[in-house]
């Protein structure tokens, strides 16, 4: 079938299959073929190692926390769009960021907020890799900054799926135990008014 799409010959659609080394231009046609008009292909796609750009994902996130983007940008599509589950009027976070503008902000509004227990550090996260993205399962044990954390909280389900396109990451869904946070916030109203109170953008 792709063989026939793109004019190549079978024993090339193998070669590729196989890993083989293929020439630019043939690594475009074959994105060409396999575009539909619902969901475009490109040849950076098909090169792309989506595995290998979630963990710089990741490691930049656990190791550098607010400061990420500066270890990573490069791996982000200019117009990055970040979504955050939650009701924004009962969590900080919670929303929609838009370009890296708006990551950097998100960055900014949870470090100003959480702080992340130094057990539970997400770098353990479970890969999932498919066509066009990679879902990062884990765990991690967040408190309010200037607040001690539990010892007996085993930390919070997280997943981060990251979508690709044209090599770059173009969308990143964080999933998280949004009730949970309320919660704990609602727990700890004074401690995060303070926070609020401190905040040097708007809560």
């Amino acid at each position: 079938m792709l063989a026939k799409k793109s004019g190549y010959s079978l024993r090339a659609v193998n070669k590729a299959e196989a890993g083989g080394t293929l020439s630019v231009e043939t690594i475009g046609i074959l994105a060409e073929a396999l575009t539909t008009e619902d969901d475009p292909v490109y040849a950076e796609d098909l090169i792309t190692d989506q595995r290998r750009l979630a963990r710089q994902f990741l490691d930049a996130y656990t190791k550098h926390g607010i400061a990420m983007l500066d270890h990573c940008h490069e791996i982000f599509d200019p117009d990055v769009v970040l979504r955050v589950d939650g009701d924004p009027d009962e969590s900080p976070i919670a929303g929609e960021y838009y370009g890296l503008d708006g990551f950097q902000d998100f960055l900014n509004r949870f470090f100003h907020f959480f702080r992340r227990a130094e057990d539970s550090l997400f770098e353990q996260a479970e890969m999932l890799v498919s066509d066009t993205s990679v879902a990062l399962i884990g765990k991690e044990k967040l408190c309010l900054v200037g607040t001690v954390p539990d010892p007996d909280d085993p930390g919070g389900l997280l997943v981060l799926h990251l979508h690709f396109s044209g090599g770059k990451i173009v969308r990143v869904d964080d999933r998280y135990e949004a009730n949970g946070l309320k919660h704990y916030i609602l727990d700890r109203i004074d401690d995060f008014r303070r926070l609020q109170d401190e905040a040097d953008f708007h809560p």
